[in-house]
């Protein structure tokens, strides 16, 4: 019965820290002299905004991913999801800056992150796709190392993502 109050305050005070520490840097760069107790008190109304925000912005992208679902297509739900990341990964990048630094409420901040998102839209698309392939990169050389040196217990753990996949399907 705790469980969902207290996931909701740890979700409140993970966001606080975030902002907090956003509002840190801020202070720091700008030499203002706030201290650190100050930064996470001005980050309390800003944090209910940022879950506010969330929300707003979670709301749409929950039904469309549940319609991709109900298709029945994995292909289908893999694509819309990719787009969805694609389109929305610039607004949340965002969002903490508008809340924090520029001390908007809730929909001017979606606002002001999506102009902020559009005008740097490929290079952040092409940084996340470069983080992305060189991720995979790194995990094709450990899984190929892993191979090369313990071929027994790389066989093992193909075989147990096999047994599960084949049990979520079935």
């Amino acid at each position: 019965i705790l469980q969902i109050p207290l996931s909701l305050i740890m979700a409140f005070l993970a966001v606080n820290l975030q902002l907090g520490v956003l509002h840190i840097v801020y202070s720091k760069i700008e030499k203002t002299g706030c201290t650190v107790m100050d930064s996470l008190k001005l980050a309390i109304v800003p944090s209910f905004y940022y879950i506010i925000a969330s929300l707003l912005l979670a709301a749409p992208i929950i039904f469309i991913l549940l319609l991709s679902v109900f298709s029945g297509s994995k292909m289908t739900f893999l694509c819309v999801y990719a787009v969805i990341c694609l389109l929305v990964f610039p607004i949340w990048l965002f969002l903490p800056t508008a809340l924090v630094i520029r001390q908007l409420g809730p929909i001017e901040s979606l606002k002001y992150a999506w102009d902020l998102g559009k005008a740097f839209y490929l290079r952040i698309v092409f940084t996340i796709l470069a983080i992305f392939i060189g991720c995979a990169v790194i995990a094709l050389a450990v899984m190929c190392l892993l191979k090369a040196f313990a071929p027994a217990w790389i066989d093992f753990l193909l075989s147990m993502a096999n047994n599960t996949d084949k049990a979520a399907f079935a």
